[in-house]
């Protein structure tokens, strides 16, 4: 029997800020899984902004979190696979904090978000959920370190942190939205954990469904079966979609879903 995975990105896909999940997706999404179909998030975000998404929608698979750098089990509490970054890449996050004073800075480990400096235009666009401790010291950091987050208004400064401060073979530093830069482990990423996650469940990739809006999505939407991007998601996103759907505020993942289903039974009959 076939069976088909999909894989959706969260924010600017499912949601965008407090928004919350519209009915019609939030049924067309459990829909998908009572169909038989395996549903998973595929996200930046860390695991504790990203359970209560899993859990509004009925995810029961283990769900890709921190760009790839993490898939998360919410079910048992226990990470199926992590790719930590490199122990010194804190010496890398100190030259951040030192010589750009005007770029945000967090560290996500494997069980605890610490935020090292803010700004502005985080507190304004940042995921809510991830901005709620205290401000820590360097020094405080403790655990593997599965991701960095990087905010600026000015994106020439981040682009330089790139090129200057993590220009590093063991490290990927990608652009998440054009003022959102992220540093993770070079073998991770989210087209990375598409392939764990299909091998895992024996999934055939031609059978694997993708969605997602941002730039760390490009490459699973390339490598998936079949893909959907929002209208409004960057023109690289568009190009190599296989259907472009509504926004997220207009429901599109909904008919996402139901062009899944679609094909499901299709293929099934």
């Amino acid at each position: 029997m076939e069976k088909f995975l999909f894989l959706s990105d969260i924010d600017g896909t499912l949601l965008r800020g407090s928004s919350g999940i519209g009915e019609g997706v939030k049924t067309a999404a459990r829909k998908f899984i009572s169909t038989g179909g395996l549903l998973t998030l595929c996200t930046g975000r860390s695991r504790f902004s990203t359970r209560w998404i899993a859990e509004e929608l009925g995810i029961q698979i283990p769900c890709i979190l921190y760009n790839g750098a993490g898939i998360y089990d919410f079910s048992q509490d226990r990470y199926l696979k992590s790719f930590p970054l490199p122990e010194d890449v804190l010496e890398l996050v100190r030259k951040v904090y030192d010589f750009y004073p005007g770029i945000s800075i967090q560290v996500y480990t494997k069980d605890n978000i610490y935020m090292i400096r803010t700004n502005e235009y985080l507190a304004a666009h940042g995921v809510q959920e991830e901005m709620q401790g205290p401000i820590y010291s360097l020094v405080d950091v403790r655990g593997e370190i599965l991701k960095i987050t990087m905010v600026s208004t000015d994106r020439s400064l981040l682009k330089q942190c790139g090129e200057e401060v993590f220009n590093n073979e063991q490290l990927r530093f990608d652009f998440a939205s054009r003022h959102f830069a992220e540093v993770y482990a070079r073998e991770a990423g989210k087209e990375a954990a598409l392939h764990i996650m299909a091998e895992h469940y024996g999934v055939k990739i031609k059978n694997v469904f993708s969605a997602g809006d941002g730039m760390t999505d490009l490459q699973v939407l390339k490598a998936s079966g079949y893909s959907f991007a929002p209208v409004n998601a960057p023109r690289q996103l568009l190009e190599v979609c296989s259907m472009v759907i509504p926004a997220c505020e207009d429901g599109g993942m909904g008919q996402a879903f139901n062009r899944a289903i679609e094909m499901m039974n299709k293929e099934m009959a």
